[in-house]
């Protein structure tokens, strides 16, 4: 087997293990990653969505204490990416005109934003609760789009795989087929030919 096999192998092995790491740590491309593989039947799509929605909210609610701590206000006010933040966040709330479901959902399609607008939803106070009706209905909706897109991928990609495979053996047998036509009609004329 070579080493790309050997490493799906891996990953297929210890798929479900990984997907909870990469929803607890923030590694959403991974969940797409699988949810790709889950469309070639490697995986269950419905185990990868769930896991990787329960991680992706487990980080979230993390992340969401975390921004009432005190050490995040100390963190915030020495941070030289706090002006990134601020940036990204002002550009972020144009788009959802204030609206804290919209702003997380928004947040979740652009890589990168999803934990700091966690941190802004909870440092306006948003009780815990609405945070996470709010939060688990913007994971679901990223999650239904992209876990779908990557499952419709995954099954289009090995899908054609397996066509251009077919294709190669049927190009293989009708080159086969006229090579051996043509032997037979080069024997043929040289027999006429005597």
């Amino acid at each position: 087997m070579n080493t790309l096999g050997v490493i799906i192998l891996l990953l297929v092995q210890y798929s479900y293990w990984i997907v909870s790491l990469a929803a607890l740590l923030g590694g959403e491309e991974l969940l797409i990653f699988f949810s790709i593989l889950s469309g070639h039947g490697l995986l269950s799509i419905w185990a990868v969505a769930v896991i990787g929605f329960l991680g992706i909210l487990i980080s979230d609610i993390f992340w969401f204490f975390i921004a009432r701590t005190k050490t995040f206000e100390r963190l915030k006010n020495k941070s030289k990416r706090y002006a990134l933040y601020k940036h990204a966040t002002n550009i972020i709330k144009k788009f959802s005109h204030e609206n804290d479901f919209l702003y997380l959902l928004f947040t979740k399609f652009l890589y990168g934003l999803r934990i700091i607008s966690v941190l802004r939803v909870s440092r306006r106070k948003k009780s815990f609760w609405m945070f996470l009706l709010l939060d688990a209905l913007a994971i679901l909706i990223w999650s239904a789009i992209m876990l779908s897109l990557g499952w419709f991928i995954g099954n289009t990609f090995f899908t054609a795989i397996n066509i251009f495979e077919d294709l190669h053996k049927i190009a293989l047998l009708a080159i086969s087929v006229i090579v051996a036509l043509y032997v037979v009609e080069s024997v043929i004329k040289k027999k006429l030919q005597r």
